[in-house]
């Protein structure tokens, strides 16, 4: 498989569902259709799904890549409202939490203010969601306690639920080779969402990984992390071999061209020769 996530958590999703053919995601903070995409591979594979994401660009390309999914330009939480969400172009970090759009300001980065659509989990599935949910993706740049609360966990049961459960950092999208400790974050939800019967299962120092007690057999997908057995491939890496191929089938191209040019200049040097005499 190619692995489009941004820590192979698609990786570890797809050994717990394989063999499954068709399912459904929700994916909170969709972001990307391609890049750090945990859902790129469920689609690609016949998937589909509900893709939530606030910010016009990254709405208006998942909107063009995923027309099976249902992608819509809102924000989830605990209440419906509009709140201010601090924008932030061309990267990950759009956050409702004005303590953290601050912290940024010492990095540098300038936020854009808009005003934000903000339903619950449990509107959202109540109007939009017909099927079981597989695996609910939550990535909301320090407000999925919100999201989190905003949920029917009683009727909408998702199998396998992940959670970005580390605070976000600037740092690590600034300077991606800092080797930046991660402050963990996930006392603010954890005992709220396992009191519903969701059982922690998984960490990769970035996501913690559940698995609802009704499928507990599907803990053992998340007993190693991700490894050569799983026979994946990073989707950078991919890209870049077919580049490799590319540049490299110019490249025999140009040495044949070249190995053939001397014999078509003595050719033709011969056949002027004669035409002379």
């Amino acid at each position: 498989m190619i692995s489009y996530a941004q820590n192979l958590e698609d990786v570890l999703l797809s050994r717990a569902f394989r063999g499954q053919g068709n399912g459904f995601y929700i994916d909170v903070g969709a972001w990307h259709p391609v890049v750090d995409s945990v859902t790129k591979h469920f689609y690609d594979t016949g998937w589909r799904g509900i893709n939530i994401e606030p910010s016009t660009e990254y709405f208006q390309l998942l909107e063009a890549a995923r027309p099976r999914d249902l992608n819509l330009q809102i924000a989830a939480g605990d209440r419906a409202e509009y709140r201010e969400l601090y924008r932030y172009a061309a990267s990950g970090l759009s956050t409702f939490r004005p303590d953290f759009a601050e912290s940024y300001v010492a990095h540098g980065l300038a936020s854009q203010i808009t005003d934000c659509e903000v339903r619950t989990l449990r509107d959202i599935c109540l109007a939009h969601v017909h099927d079981p949910i597989d695996f609910l993706k939550i990535d909301a740049e320090g407000w999925e306690a919100a999201v989190i609360r905003g949920a029917d966990w009683e009727r909408d049961r998702p199998r396998i639920v992940l959670v970005e459960a580390v605070q976000p950092n600037p740092e690590a999208f600034l300077r991606p080779d800092s080797g930046i400790e991660p402050v963990p974050g996930w006392q603010e939800w954890q005992d709220f969402l396992c009191s519903f019967g969701y059982e922690f299962c998984y960490f990769d120092g970035l996501n913690r990984f559940y698995v609802r007690e009704e499928d507990r057999e599907l803990r053992t997908a998340f007993a190693t992390p991700p490894n050569v057995f799983d026979q994946y491939v990073i989707r950078e890496h991919f890209e870049l071999s077919l580049r490799v191929a590319e540049l490299t089938s110019t490249v025999e191209r140009l040495e044949a061209e070249l190995h053939n040019a001397p014999q078509e200049t003595v050719c033709s040097d011969s056949a002027t020769n004669a035409r002379d005499q």
